[in-house]
């Protein structure tokens, strides 16, 4: 069943949005054992980050890897990054890197196509997509954010801490710690 899988949540934080001038500075890691990690450049480069990143999945082994927004943005900009700096991306269980291909995602009339990413030996999942999903039948839900979901299914913890999107690199520079709490609430 579902719930015996072992699952793995990362989630990237960035300099900007574009994988070719911007970089990752942060990976938090979450697994269904419990396990909670933070990688940042403040320890290493981005490369050491992302070749870290990979040994992680690979010790911990997860059946899945889950993130919100995984297929149109964690994905491509780790794989684009990694392609950049010459860092394998190894994340299959056999050694083998995620390739992508162009799919659709339809929600009742609507057909959105988006780069789906497969992982050999890994089911990818993008919360986002469920959330949608839900969304175009319960029509109370008005946003389909990370943020917005977790308050709107009761995942949010009360007093999580929370940086708005665009202020996560400068915040980062002054106040590491704040970050750090915050992305470990994005990841539960």
């Amino acid at each position: 069943t579902f719930a015996d899988l072992r699952r793995m949540q990362f989630d990237l934080e960035t300099t900007g949005l574009d994988p070719i001038v911007d970089r990752i500075f942060m990976v938090s890691i979450a697994d269904s054992d419990g396990y909670r990690l933070i990688l940042d450049t403040a320890e290493v480069d981005e490369r050491q980050l992302i070749e870290r990143f990979v040994q992680l999945v690979r010790e911990r082994d997860p059946d899945v890897l889950e993130n919100h927004n995984i297929f149109e943005f964690d994905l491509r900009f780790l794989a684009r990054r990694a392609e950049l700096l010459g860092a394998r991306l190894e994340l299959g269980r056999d050694g083998g890197e995620p390739t992508s291909y162009s799919d659709n995602l339809k929600i009742g009339e609507k057909s959105d196509t988006f780069t789906r990413f497969t992982i050999p030996g890994r089911e990818v999942v993008d919360t986002l997509h469920a959330v949608r999903r839900y969304g175009a039948i319960v029509r109370d839900m008005r946003q389909q954010g990370l943020k917005e979901a977790a308050r709107y299914f009761g995942f949010a913890r009360e007093g999580r801490e929370y940086v708005p999107g665009a202020e996560i690199w400068n915040t980062f520079q002054t106040d590491p710690e704040r970050v750090r709490r915050y992305v470990l609430d994005d990841v539960d």
